[in-house]
Parts: structure tokens; C-alpha cells; sequence
């Protein structure tokens, strides 16, 4: 999936749409919910394209339902991403508590 950065790029399909039909049903971007940020405003890039810092976009998404998200307990990205030097994309991680 393509983040919305490129939604104004001719011929490519809108993620915005994408993100308002997974809405429809009942799924939630984990990053967005977690953040309060919103779709297009990430403050964190999820590609360092080319492992450039400068070239960053988020692209990366975990979507779920509320009850779901309810129940995951970090913020998706490391603190450390030590998977740099094997790819230009961060890890979004969702810790899970499911009850016994």
C-alpha cells in the first residue's frame, strides 16, 4: 500500500480510499490510533527510501479492529530500529495481550 503522499500523483490509486473502505469496516490504522496522528501527518517515516534519511515516507500500516487495538500495549515502532543496515523499512511491531 502506498501512503497518501502519492495520492496526487497521476494514475496511482488513493490510499486515502483504501484507508476509508478498511474504515467501513471497523479497521483502524494501529500507527494512527496509537498516535493521534492524522493520515498523511506522520511525524514518523516508516521508509528511509534508499536508506536516506532525508527521502522518508510512511508507508508501512497494521490495520485492526478497535477491540484489538484496545488491547495493544506499544507504539509500533522501535525506539532503536536496528534493522537499518538491512533494510531502508522499519518493523511495526503490535504487542498483543489476549486474556487466558
Amino acid at each position: 500500500m502506498r501512503g497518501v503522499f502519492w495520492d496526487s500523483k497521476a494514475g496511482c490509486a488513493k490510499f486515502a480510499d483504501t484507508d476509508d473502505a478498511l474504515a467501513q469496516l471497523g479497521l483502524r490504522s494501529a500507527y494512527h490510533a496509537k498516535t493521534g496522528e492524522a493520515l498523511g501527518a506522520e511525524t514518523h517515516p516508516t521508509l528511509r527510501f534508499m536508506r536516506d534519511s532525508g527521502r522518508g515516507y510512511h508507508i508501512d500500516y497494521v490495520y485492526a479492529s478497535e477491540g484489538i487495538l484496545a488491547s495493544a500495549s506499544n507504539s509500533l515502532l522501535p525506539e532503536n530500529d536496528e534493522s537499518a543496515e538491512f533494510s531502508d523499512h522499519s518493523p511495526l511491531c503490535l504487542t498483543l495481550h489476549v486474556p487466558s
